[in-house]
């Protein structure tokens, strides 16, 4: 990860380390937090969590998150949260998607998707 980027987004610096920065953005009631290291990044959107272990794609993976480049999908079941999809947009990153299963074996039908670009910073 280069300085000026950082520095871009120094305003959301919650932590700093040696090696580690991590930032965190609010809005409304959705938290957004984005943690960096030498190795790996760490995406954090309400429930949904992911590791991304990719020197090479560090940081592509960083701007397109900070410039609101996904979707998430949160799918329910009578107002339950069965689970959630976080899709990003570059074809070049998908191999980065992930979901999120919030009920364990739970066999019923979806009754209501909702899709939330992606929040940009």
């Amino acid at each position: 990860m280069e300085d000026n980027e950082i520095n871009k987004y120094k305003k959301f610096l919650l932590y700093e380390d040696f090696n580690t920065y991590m930032f965190e953005n609010s809005v409304g009631s959705v938290q957004l937090t984005v943690s960096i290291n030498d190795h790996d990044i760490y995406i954090e959107y309400n429930r949904l969590k992911r590791k991304i272990s990719s020197q090479k794609n560090q940081s592509k993976v960083f701007n397109d998150f900070v410039l609101g480049n996904y979707i998430i999908k949160n799918y329910f079941y009578n107002e339950s949260l069965i689970y959630s999809k976080f899709i990003w947009k570059n074809k070049e990153l998908r191999k980065f998607n992930f979901k999120t299963k919030y009920v364990f074996l739970q066999c019923k039908k979806i009754n209501k998707i909702e899709k939330i670009k992606g929040i940009i910073w």
